[in-house]
């Protein structure tokens, strides 16, 4: 800035003088060239109008400008799909593969020998499909003997074992679905189906054949329970499940008052709308009433009592741990454990992963839903095994795959609910469970020994078949131990054995 006379040179300030008229300023204004104004002495300026404002134009839009993704959601829900696809494939596959021996698809085992199969080729279509045996209703079994005589007889272990193994499997990613609420990742999901079929007792003596399917179909029908459809269309379409399992399982009754209670407590607290109420009822209405049915039938047509001696009943908890913890979780891995060492570590890991959710959830002031289904879950998996030696009066190995998927699918739960750390703590005891399994990975069932089916019904259609009109008398049991004749036999029309209908 200059203050001197001379004309301002270019870029230079412009200094106000006062004039011989003026009076003597008691401030000096000094402007720039580029507008700016400086006040030298005296009070301060007030400050000048705020300029008025204009509004922006908006950018014309660009018409070739993609627009921001939106997610690809039927891209993560054909990824969903994918996982329970493929964890029910490995359940189905395992159950099929695992027994050693003689093969799944070449032995006709028990039932599906003698009621399902000659059940279906005497009385053809859905006419014997609710007759009581054994004390109690084998819908699915049947439907799957049914299916069987479509092919030609021959081939009818080869079709109750894969019909048997997709069933069950079926059954075990409906455990997982219906886990959803507390396991809510697919992932999760798949992991549970594959750490539930990895020990041996879910696939040994009760894998691949009908007569055990209602060990699974009780699994399948805890999801159903939990399950809670949002839609009116799913509910029907799961209710119609529901009442086919419960009508092929006598523990139906004890998963009703489950699947009853949850709806209730459902409709209490959740939203009050025609459309919900609509969607909570069907499966629960389906469940109770095929338990309804199955109770019924144990009273019109109860099961013939067994001659056997009572099992001691002070024992259960080591008959337990034996038969479940140890032989059915990986009786190779650990056979060299103890007993009580067995049961400490499970109970201590139960009590630690319930401890650390029943924290959280305190922290929070609520209940603890993880907590409460988990240890629902893993209680019921001794209960269920003692209830079974009280009613059969016997030790089986297919009286362990039921509480090993309790007991596995419990802790799996309270492992998730464990705060910040809840998912890698689920998929680390996930990964435990699948090592140990996969590490006894044979199971020993009795009908590993025989005999081959295919071999028996090629052999007796050659020497027992002269006329199409004759019956072939196929022996579908291992010969006993103690050298008495074999138990379980089946009657094959010489015209089917090679022949559909």
């Amino acid at each position: 800035m200059r203050e001197d006379r001379e004309p301002a040179e270019a870029g230079s300030s412009q200094t106000t003088e006062p004039t011989a008229t003026d009076p003597v300023p008691d401030r000096l204004a000094v402007v720039f060239d580029d507008g700016r104004t400086a006040v030298l002495g005296g009070p301060p300026l007030p400050p000048p109008p705020a300029p008025a404002l204009v509004p922006a134009p908006s950018p014309a839009p660009v018409l070739d400008e993609p627009a921001a993704p939106a997610g690809h959601p039927r891209l993560r829900r054909l990824l969903d799909v994918v996982l329970l696809a493929g964890a029910w494939a490995f359940a189905t596959v395992t159950m099929v593969v695992r027994p050693d021996g003689v093969p799944t698809w070449r032995t006709l085992w028990a039932e599906d020998g003698t009621r399902f199969l000659l059940g279906a080729i005497g009385s053809p279509g859905p006419g014997p499909w609710l007759e009581p045996y054994a004390g109690y209703l084998h819908l699915i079994p049947r439907m799957v003997g049914s299916l069987a005589v479509r092919f030609p007889l021959v081939d009818a272990a080869a079709a109750f074992a894969v019909a048997s193994g997709v069933v069950a499997g079926g059954a075990l990613v409906l455990l997982a679905v219906g886990l959803r609420r507390w396991l809510p990742a697919a992932w999760m999901q798949a992991a549970l189906v594959v750490a539930v079929a990895a020990p041996p007792a879910v696939a040994g003596e009760t894998a691949a054949n009908a007569a055990n399917l209602h060990w699974y179909l009780t699994l399948g029908l805890t999801g159903l329970a939990l399950l809670r459809p949002g839609r009116l269309p799913a509910a029907l379409l799961a209710a119609a499940v529901a009442a086919a399992f419960a009508l092929s399982d006598p523990f139906a009754t004890f998963v009703a008052v489950l699947a009853i209670a949850d709806a209730a407590w459902r409709t209490v607290t959740g939203p009050r709308d025609l459309r919900t109420a609509a969607a909570t009822w069907p499966v629960p209405i389906a469940i109770a009433a095929g338990a309804a049915m199955q109770v019924h039938t144990m009273i019109a047509a109860p099961r013939r009592p067994a001659a056997w001696v009572e099992l001691p009943q002070d024992d259960i908890l080591t008959r337990y741990v034996r038969h479940v913890v140890r032989d059915g979780v990986s009786p190779e891995i650990l056979a060299g454990v103890t007993d009580d060492t067995l049961l400490l570590v499970v109970a201590s890991t139960a009590a630690v992963l319930l401890g650390l959710v029943v924290a959280a959830a305190g922290a929070r002031r609520g209940v603890g839903s993880h907590a409460v289904i988990g240890t629902l879950l893993v209680a019921a998996s001794p209960g269920v095994f003692a209830l079974n030696l009280r009613v059969n009066h016997v030790v089986a190995d297919r009286y362990a795959a039921v509480p090993v998927a309790l007991l596995v699918a419990g802790l799996l739960v309270l492992a998730a609910g464990v705060p910040w750390v809840g998912r890698w703590l689920f998929l680390a005891t996930a990964a435990a469970v699948v090592t140990l399994g996969m590490l006894s990975f044979a199971t020993h069932p009795l009908r590993g020994a025989g005999p081959d089916y295919l071999a028996e019904a090629r052999r007796a259609a050659g020497t027992q078949c002269p006329v199409a009109e004759f019956s072939a008398r196929v022996q579908i049991s291992p010969a006993p131990l103690d050298g008495s004749r074999p138990r379980w036999f089946t009657k094959l029309p010489c015209a089917r054995i090679h022949a559909g209908p």
